[in-house]
Order: structure tokens, then sequence, then C-alpha cells
């Protein structure tokens, strides 16, 4: 949840290192398992499972204790928007 909010402050203000990300992809660790190399588009795919599994309840149980209540508010559908259009790109990086 946190890494998901975590991209949707940093979204908006980074843009995207090509060659850092392409070489980040070959090494990730999901869920603390074994290191393994992803493609841009399995990363898209774990993104946007894990963004449409997000609802206001996982984020009032793991993340509103930690943000404060004026930055709550519609907070799911920036979290949302950003991690997608960060999908997109990913998925733009396959095809050119």
């Amino acid at each position: 949840m946190r890494d998901l909010y975590d991209i949707s402050i940093l979204e908006p203000l980074c843009n995207f290192d090509l060659k850092t990300l392409l070489k980040r992809f070959d090494n990730v660790s999901i869920k603390r398992k074994k290191s393994k190399k992803i493609s841009p588009e399995t990363a898209a795919d774990i993104l946007e499972t894990r963004v449409r599994n997000l609802d206001e309840d996982k984020l009032q149980d793991e993340l509103y204790p930690l943000i404060p209540p004026e930055q709550q508010a519609g907070l799911e559908y920036l979290i949302k928007a950003s991690v997608m259009r960060v999908v997109q790109r990913l998925r733009g990086m396959e095809n050119g």
C-alpha cells in the first residue's frame, strides 16, 4: 500500500529513466521472495493488479494511520490515476 502511495507522490514529479528502470527490473524481489528479472510488461501487470484491488477499506487499515486527515480525501482515486499512468508508460516501453 505504501509503495502505491509513494508512486502517486513521485509519478508527477519524476521522469522515467529508462536505463535505470530496466537495470532495476533485472533484480526485483516481490513479496520478499528471491530476486528475479521481470519485464516492463510484467511490472505493469503487477501494478495494475494491485491498484485494481485497492479500496477504501485497505487505505483505512494500512495507509490512513500514516497520512494526515486533510490529505485522505480522494486519495484512493489519486493513487489509482497515478499508478495507471505508470502502467501505461511501462506498457509503452514494450511497444516502442
